[in-house]
């Protein structure tokens, strides 16, 4: 009688190793913000308020005059590998390769990335 009950207990487990889990219920997820840029120029370390973005290959320019400083880029997304392309009047163009690695979270959460934040001072043209 033993094995019988051991058998059935073990029925059970195996039963519950073979369901699928529930699928995660539709939720609306906020965008996350992958990369954050602050900009500086010239003189050292002043905000750079008049720059513009764009995502490369094709693009289209978008404007980095957010933050306290008006002098911020915030590219929305989530990891992912993003090719970017700032612009200002007067200062050299500055391209850059951002990594963003995946951020782990809770089964059924939004997506997202490990938010990358990086200071870019550009430089003036000759």
């Amino acid at each position: 009688m033993q094995s019988r009950s051991t058998l059935g207990v073990l029925l059970v487990l195996a039963g519950a190793c073979l369901r699928t889990e529930e699928p995660c219920p539709a939720v609306p997820c906020p965008i996350p913000v992958a990369v954050e840029i602050t900009l500086t120029g010239s003189p050292a370390g002043t905000p750079l308020t008049s720059a513009s973005y764009r995502l490369l290959p094709n693009g289209g320019p978008l404007p980095c005059n957010v933050g306290p400083s008006a002098n911020m880029c915030f590219i929305n997304g989530t990891s992912a590998t993003y090719n970017v392309e700032i612009a200002a009047p007067f200062y050299e163009t500055v391209q850059r390769t951002i990594v963003v690695p995946a951020k782990p979270g809770p089964r059924c959460s939004c997506p997202s990335g490990d938010t990358q934040r990086l200071t870019i001072a550009m430089s003036p043209t000759s």
